[in-house]
């Protein structure tokens, strides 16, 4: 596997990943991602794709104008908990958050959001997960500390996953 020694798991944890997006896809739910500095990209991108196939996928990270004010008026800290509050986040939505270090306190926030609003949260994670490995319903691990490699291989992910979904909507349509 060219991930070797980067992922643990990939493909039972990317499983129940995908399984829990193609869950809420029945009930049209949203999908919120978010990130920082390269991960925040790597959102942008990926809300992007999910989009392309028919998924309610919203970046959190696109808005400068709506992060530069959730960090003034509440904190950085807590700027992407803050912002799925004014979403009005529901249960049985979908969080994915994507973090190098799986340390960002942002991040976890937003994660332990979630969690208090029934939502299911994905995490795509380097440097062995971190303290986000413990909030998130749904991880997958990279194992390497080299922010490049990490930002390169969820960077993948984020453009295998949305193929895998497109080709299970595919299925789903030919078998109905």
């Amino acid at each position: 596997m060219i991930f070797e020694g980067y992922i643990k798991g990939l493909h039972e944890i990317n499983g129940k990943a995908i399984e829990a997006m193609l869950r809420l896809i029945n009930k049209d739910k949203r999908i919120f991602i978010m990130g920082n500095g390269g991960s925040a990209a790597t959102g942008n991108h990926f809300a992007s794709d999910l989009q392309a196939i028919g998924l309610k996928a919203i970046s959190l990270c696109g808005n400068v104008a709506i992060l530069t004010r959730l960090s003034n008026d509440h904190g950085y800290d807590a700027v992407f908990s803050t912002y799925l509050r004014e979403e009005y986040l529901q249960a049985a939505e979908t969080v994915i958050v994507i973090s190098g270090s799986g340390d960002s306190p942002n991040i976890l926030k937003a994660t332990e959001y979630a969690k208090e609003r029934g939502a299911v949260s994905l995490a795509l994670i380097g440097f062995g997960g971190g303290k986000l490995k413990e909030l998130a319903d749904y991880s997958i691990i990279l194992s390497s500390h080299d922010y490049g490699e990490v930002e390169g291989v969820h960077s993948c992910l984020c453009h295998i996953i949305p193929h895998l979904i497109k080709k299970e909507i595919e299925e789903w349509k030919t078998s109905a």
